[in-house]
């Protein structure tokens, strides 16, 4: 609470900072497997902010799977199942809309060994948001994450939809968060509009590289089908699957 006080209390500090967006997220993809390129109109690191582990220790080959939890979906029971037969860990971006209806999912997340992390209160884009209301949104779910579970969410970020602005992206790391983007994407977020069977594994067939952070969605369908697929995939060409607090490693 007096982190979110001392926050709301230096509005005009926060206020006087650059918040301008040129575009969300975008990254540049590559074929042959090294590192994907950023479209970033600032540097996200000097923000507290990544989007690969650009450290991997030399002889490894890791992936950092990320799962946004934005809204309510049973079907992140298969998704955890799956990881659990592989005994692969992931970090889960939560909402409290999400908490809401599954704060049993996200307790299992907890005891399975995986990360929850901060993914707002209600899945808004807050770059137009007062500084009042972008602490609300930060600090509420991680308090309604604590009443629910009695875990506290781990010290990671992700902006709905990708925003960032140097305003937004400092005040996130002085509430204590790393804000997390990725490398790694494809269009799995529309329930409705499913990619065509294939297209997750052959995606991360095509795209995979070392230090990559994926992003994938907890309410798809096709992630649900062919995660199995993708990790047996990706365990035979000698990744293992790391966990966001090695972001931080030197």
């Amino acid at each position: 609470r007096k982190l979110r006080e001392k926050i709301t209390g230096n509005a005009s500090y926060y206020d006087s900072l650059d918040n301008t967006m040129k575009e969300s997220w975008c990254f540049q993809r590559k074929t042959d497997h090294s590192v994907s390129g950023s479209y970033e109109f600032f540097k996200i690191k000097d923000f507290n902010g990544a989007y690969i582990n650009d450290h991997v220790p030399e002889g490894d080959k890791v992936i950092y799977l990320t799962f946004d939890c934005g809204y309510p979906s049973d079907k992140t029971v298969p998704i955890l199942d799956t990881l659990k037969k592989h005994n692969v860990k992931a970090s889960f971006f939560v909402t409290k809309m999400y908490l809401e209806k599954c704060s049993e999912y996200a307790v299992r997340m907890k005891e399975e060994g995986h990360m929850v992390c901060n993914h707002t209160v209600t899945h808004s884009d807050l770059v137009p948001m007062s500084v009042d209301q972008i602490a609300g949104e930060i600090f509420d779910v991680a308090e309604y994450f604590y009443e629910k579970t009695g875990y506290t969410l781990d010290p990671y970020f992700r902006t709905p939809k990708g925003t960032y602005t140097k305003k937004l992206m400092t005040i996130i790391s002085d509430a204590g968060y790393k804000t997390v983007f990725w490398s790694i994407a494809y269009n799995d977020y529309t329930p409705s509009a499913q990619p065509e069977p294939g297209y997750v594994l052959d995606h991360f067939r095509t795209y995979h590289h070392n230090g990559a952070i994926a992003l994938m969605h907890n309410d798809s369908q096709s992630n649900v089908n062919e995660l199995d697929a993708v990790l047996t995939y990706l365990e035979k060409e000698g990744y293992r699957f790391g966990l966001l607090n090695e972001l931080e490693e030197n």
